[in-house]
C-alpha cells in the first residue's frame, strides 16, 4: 500500500474537520512513494495522535503540515512528517516523548497519544525523531520501512 494514497482529502476532512476552524492543515504528499507494508488503521491512529498534539500546541491561525516522501538517508524508508508552527517542546519533554513514560504539556492530558505513536512505529519496525524549538514549532518524523522487492 502507498502511504500517500491513504491520506486522502476525505480522511483529512473527516478526521480533522473541526481543526480548520482554528488551524490550517496542509498536506504535502509524494504521489510516487513506493509500496510499503503496514497496518493502515494503526498508521492512521499514529497520524491522528500526532496531528491532535500539533493542533493543541498551535495557536489560532497557525499551520499543521502532514508530509510524506522517500527518506534521503538511503536506507529504503518512507518518511512521514507532522510539523506545526506551535509553541515547540521544552527539552525535558523532548527527552521523554515516545518513551515508555507518559508526559503531557496539555491541561488534563495523559501523554498516552505519544506513547501510542511510539508503540505503533515500533511494531512497524520504524523509528521516530523530533525536532523542536521553543516558540517556533515542532516536526515529528516517522520513518517506516519500504516493502522489500
Amino acid at each position: 500500500m502507498k502511504l500517500s494514497n491513504s491520506i486522502t482529502p476525505h480522511y483529512l476532512f473527516g478526521n480533522y474537520g473541526t481543526v480548520f476552524l482554528t488551524t490550517y492543515l496542509t498536506a504535502d504528499l509524494d504521489p510516487d512513494l513506493p509500496q510499503s507494508q503496514f497496518d493502515l488503521q494503526q498508521i492512521h491512529n499514529a497520524i491522528y495522535n500526532l496531528v491532535n498534539n500539533s493542533v493543541a500546541a498551535t495557536p489560532r491561525g497557525g499551520t499543521v503540515t502532514i508530509r510524506t516522501r522517500k527518506s534521503q538517508s538511503g536506507d529504503r524508508q518512507i518518511l512521514l512528517e507532522v510539523s506545526d508552527t506551535g509553541c515547540g517542546m521544552p527539552q525535558h519533554v523532548r527527552q521523554h516523548v515516545f518513551t515508555d513514560e507518559t508526559i503531557s504539556t496539555k491541561p488534563g492530558g495523559t501523554g498516552l497519544g505519544t506513547k501510542i505513536v511510539g508503540g505503533i512505529v515500533q511494531r512497524h519496525s520504524g523509528r521516530l525523531s523530533v525536532a523542536s524549538e521553543e516558540g517556533e514549532g515542532t516536526t515529528v518524523s516517522v520513518y517506516l520501512p519500504m516493502k522489500q522487492p
